[in-house]
């Protein structure tokens, strides 16, 4: 007689299925951890180009700040991150001379060009320089520092007028304002004959005039505005030369008078 079989209990079975489990709960809070730690990460980083070339944030915010200008000729790529990269790390000192020494090499290379008729190419140095003249002096605002600031504002300044001579479609004005004028720019919209749209633009506390010819100017001038840029109470030339602070009533001079060019 044949005897019965013993059926042994699958304990192999239950502990490969165990096994299983445990190692796909694993993966699973393995992945939802992760993930939180990425989404965290994400949140740390609120603008992209946080600790691009500078660790510090202030020298970031301003690198990008003169970078986003290439595109309208107020700044050059190469010449932005060659001078970035001979700043030392938070020296403001540092940050003043390297910015000025490029913009005093481009200023110097632009009355050469003006000297030998190169007109075009003497246009786009000194609109160059413009920019980095004003970048350099940004930091500078303890009373030890003031005569390099306005020297640096100064030289902007002149770069620019420099720039625009001989161009058409913008010109020096003048705005009455109280007892004194504010000045500005009236820039004429490409291939516009007739009436068009104005834009009347002003910065902000530490911008300029012809900062805003790069910043918005150029733009609004190839898509059919005249612009008026200009300088308030507190700003640019109206704090530097004029003194006049800004003041909780800003708005007031805005419309107070006919613009008046300085040019025929």
């Amino acid at each position: 007689m044949f005897k019965k079989r013993e059926t042994k209990k699958p304990f192999s079975i239950w502990l490969i299925v165990i096994g299983v489990i445990l190692f796909c709960s694993f993966i699973i809070i393995s992945t939802v951890f992760s993930s939180a730690q990425e989404s965290q990460t994400r949140s740390a980083a609120v603008n992209w180009y946080d600790n691009f070339m500078f660790n510090d944030k202030s020298f970031t915010f301003e690198f990008i700040r003169i970078l986003g200008y290439a595109s309208e000729g107020g700044a050059n790529l190469g010449e932005c991150i060659q001078t970035a990269k001979r700043i030392k790390a938070g020296d403001a000192t540092s940050w003043f001379s390297e910015w000025k020494a490029e913009a005093d090499y481009l200023y110097n290379l632009a009355q050469k060009m003006v000297k030998t008729g190169n007109v075009i190419s003497a246009r786009e140095i000194f609109f160059r320089a413009c920019g980095y003249y004003r970048t350099a002096g940004f930091y500078l605002h303890d009373k030890a520092n003031l005569t390099k600031s306005f020297q640096t504002w100064q030289r902007s300044r002149k770069c620019f007028l420099k720039a625009i001579d001989g161009l058409s479609n913008i010109r020096v004005v003048r705005i009455p304002y109280e007892n004194t004028t504010l000045p500005g720019y009236f820039l004429k919209a490409e291939g516009v004959d007739a009436k068009a749209p104005l834009l009347i633009i002003h910065t902000g506390f530490d911008g300029t005039a012809e900062e805003l010819y790069f910043e918005v100017g150029r733009a609004a001038t190839r898509r059919g505005y005249h612009c008026l840029l200009f300088e308030g109470p507190g700003q640019g030339e109206v704090i530097r030369v004029q003194k006049l602070p800004f003041r909780y009533d800003w708005e007031k001079g805005d419309g107070e008078g006919d613009v008046r060019s300085e040019r025929s």
